[in-house]
């Protein structure tokens, strides 16, 4: 029980950090865009 709830915090993370360094990318660009 709680290796598996340890298991989904680690998946969460990562899917957090790969949300985060995907739409950075685009962000960056809108915020020079604007400029």
């Amino acid at each position: 029980m709680y290796q598996d709830k340890e298991f989904k915090k680690g998946i969460l993370f990562a899917l957090l950090a790969y949300v985060i360094w995907g739409t950075l990318p685009l962000y960056w660009a809108l915020i020079h865009d604007v400029d």
